[in-house]
Formats: structure tokens, sequence, C-alpha cells
């Protein structure tokens, strides 16, 4: 049985993690444009969970492969 366990980064790791700078993941946030179930605020730190984060990339991914195969652009 797969356990689901919470991986949580900090925003340098997140930013390591996505190829992006920590500037631009504390932008993005302060924007409302990183979802809401990634953030995890533990006291005055903020962490980010992984296992949210994987999921949307996939999702991004499975769109980009339907995209693709009916001719869409994003």
């Amino acid at each position: 049985m797969e356990q689901n366990h919470k991986r949580l980064v900090s925003t340098k790791e997140l930013a390591q993690y996505v190829g992006s700078s920590e500037n631009s993941i504390r932008s993005l946030k302060s924007q409302g444009k990183i979802p809401s179930q990634w953030v995890i605020n533990i006291g005055r730190s903020v962490r980010y969970d992984l296992n949210e984060v994987d999921k949307w990339i996939e999702s991004k991914k499975e769109a980009n492969k339907t995209n693709i195969l009916t001719g869409w652009s994003i």
C-alpha cells in the first residue's frame, strides 16, 4: 500500500525544483498565481507541498498532450 506523505519545501527549494528564482515564486504567490493547495503556512514560515506541485505539473503535461493531439494551441 502506497502512503501519501507530504513533502514540504521552502521557497528556495521550490524555486530550484521548478527551475525558477525565489523572487519569481514570491511574486507569483503575492499575485495569487500559485494555487492555494500548494501553500502551507507554519507560523511565519511558508512551505509548499511538492505532492500538489507534482499533481499540477502532471495536469499541465496532460493538457499539453491533449492540445497537441487535437491541434489546439495553449
